[in-house]
């Protein structure tokens, strides 16, 4: 099966007490409206190379990628993420000592990055939660121990995209894991591919009028529909304040 790319989110996972039951908080985001979700897990950082910090607890981000197939039918596919950022620090063995006491990091690699013209050796310091970014930030800032922290405000979903080398429109051979008959059918990516052919979208044009704050007429257009709503209500009131100052008055 092939899938295009339209859009992505996230949410965060987390272990239920009651494995049964699950439950949906919302929570602010940049771009879309997320939502909490909470159903057991099983934490993967172990298994990952770096430090690892025992003391995390068993949450994780999981990523959602929406878009359709070639026959136009929604699709979402479900991936693991790790949010992280980059602390520069002044003294190395200092500041891995302080950060694997934060129960906040699940792990932290060494890197190094260009720093405008200047390559220098980084921190990478993991995390389960996206909002944990800016608290261990905020944990270590003021500290004599770190010059500067990086790319802690990008959003995650944004994040993912850009470490996948993932874009809009981009075309992914995938398999179907979801038997279910639901709205979005769930898969997982196996490659990016290479497909020049659009997707089948609906896609609709609106163009609306204003005249002093107020909409007179709203347009819409698509491949199977044209309307044109006009608010006549307001075509036969009484000139506006504008139009009178500039009209001339009887004497």
């Amino acid at each position: 099966m092939k899938f295009c790319l339209l859009d992505a989110d996230y949410i965060t996972i987390s272990e239920n007490k009651d494995k049964d039951k699950l439950t949906e908080q919302s929570s602010a985001k940049d771009k879309l409206t997320e939502r909490n979700e909470v159903r057991p897990t099983k934490t993967e950082c172990n298994e990952t190379k770096g430090k690892t910090n025992e003391k995390n607890e068993d949450k994780s981000t999981k990523i959602r990628l929406f878009g359709v197939n070639e026959k136009g039918e929604y699709i979402t596919i479900e991936d693991y993420f790790e949010p992280y950022l980059y602390v520069l620090p002044k003294s190395k063995s200092k500041t891995l000592k302080k950060l694997e006491q934060n129960k906040m990091v699940t792990r932290i690699e060494e890197t190094k990055k260009k720093i405008g013209l200047e390559e220098k050796s980084l921190l990478k310091v993991y995390t389960n939660l996206p909002q944990n970014l800016s608290k261990i930030r905020d944990t270590v800032k003021h500290t004599p121990l770190i010059e500067k922290c990086y790319e802690y405000t990008i959003p995650t979903y944004k994040r993912y995209l850009f470490d996948k080398k993932y874009y809009p429109l981009d075309w992914f051979s995938i398999k179907n894991i979801d038997d279910k008959s639901t709205e979005h059918t769930k898969a997982i990516i196996i490659k990016k591919i290479k497909k020049e052919t659009p997707p089948k979208l609906k896609t609709m044009a609106i163009d609306i009028e204003v005249v002093d704050n107020k909409i007179i007429t709203i347009s819409m257009v698509s491949k199977k529909f044209k309307k044109v709503l006009i608010n006549a209500c307001l075509l036969y009131t009484s000139p506006s304040p504008r139009d009178l100052s500039t009209s001339r008055m009887p004497s």
